[in-house]
């Protein structure tokens, strides 16, 4: 089975831009409520006008981005409460997801998943947090192989991003490895095609992140 399109190879250089903005907004080299332009995110890319504004009106559309007329553009703020209200919604696909990649998980997924899960081990080991991001970036595209479901996967793909956006800005590296076995045993769930245990995994997982965003969010309210 081919690559579903969101996370295929590159072919646009509209889908370049969105791939490199989306991943200057979640590692935070673009600042958290900063203003730019179009021009600037231009300069940036390196490509022409029309593929970046393509790729603005996509971020916008998922809430990365503000376009703020006369003023510029926005880096959509952080506050801990929405990312609350995101796991809200996210932790319920994410068990679909699972379901899904555990019934159809393919020999291209299964070796996505393994070294997903290598080079997040590798990034705890280093403390290394872009490269521990990168890595879930890549799990989470091995589980959207696995699936096949294009669409399942359109609704979980903003989420994932503004997750991992709101752990790279509040949470520190002290304590993942709960976090990283928990992605390792959902890994392993899906590529033996247990599905019962693939969703009580997801499951563990989406508690996990959830109330370790819980506790950082009331943490930041009360510092």
């Amino acid at each position: 089975m081919a690559s579903l399109e969101i996370y295929g190879s590159v072919k646009t250089s509209a889908e370049y831009a969105y791939r490199t903005l989306e991943q200057m907004v979640v590692t935070l080299e673009l600042q958290p409520g900063s203003l730019t332009t179009e021009a600037e995110l231009q300069d940036r890319v390196g490509v022409g006008r029309t593929p970046v504004r393509e790729a603005i009106q996509r971020l916008t559309w998922e809430g990365f981005l503000e376009i703020r007329p006369r003023a510029g553009i926005r880096i959509a703020p952080l506050e801990g409460h929405d990312w609350l209200r995101l796991m809200e919604v996210r932790r319920n696909i994410e068990l679909v997801l699972a379901r899904n990649a555990a019934e159809n998980c393919t020999p291209a997924a299964r070796k996505m998943l393994e070294r997903a899960g290598e080079m997040m081990s590798q990034a705890a080991a280093d403390g290394h947090r872009a490269a521990f991001v990168a890595a879930d970036k890549l799990f989470d595209q091995a589980v959207a192989e696995a699936t096949g479901n294009c669409h399942l996967v359109r609704a979980a793909f903003p989420m994932q991003s503004h997750t991992r956006r709101f752990w790279m800005h509040y949470y520190g590296f002290n304590h993942v490895e709960d976090g990283l076995q928990r992605h390792l045993r959902l890994a392993d769930a899906i590529m033996v095609q247990d599905v019962g245990r693939a969703v009580r995994e997801a499951r563990l997982l989406m508690s996990h992140l959830q109330t370790e965003a819980t506790t950082v969010v009331e943490h930041n309210a009360v510092a």
